[in-house]
């Protein structure tokens, strides 16, 4: 999973955890595991921004180069 969710965020676009999890497998929880190990352990920049209607909690996440 860590490498399915690496290579997706290698895409020069953003991902909301659900298109993320539909792209990668796995749960959104693990999902959003996958992109903790890869900003603490492999020091991978990755921004996270409130998108839609702010009540629901939306966040798409992308790398930051």
């Amino acid at each position: 999973l860590l490498d399915r969710v690496r290579a997706a965020l290698e895409e020069d676009r953003e991902w909301t955890l659900g298109e993320l999890q539909a792209r990668c497998g796995g749960t959104e929880t693990g999902v959003y595991q996958r992109i903790s190990e890869l900003r603490r352990h492999y020091g991978m920049r990755i921004a996270k921004q409130r998108v839609g209607d702010p009540k629901r909690g939306l966040w798409a996440y992308r790398r930051v180069r």
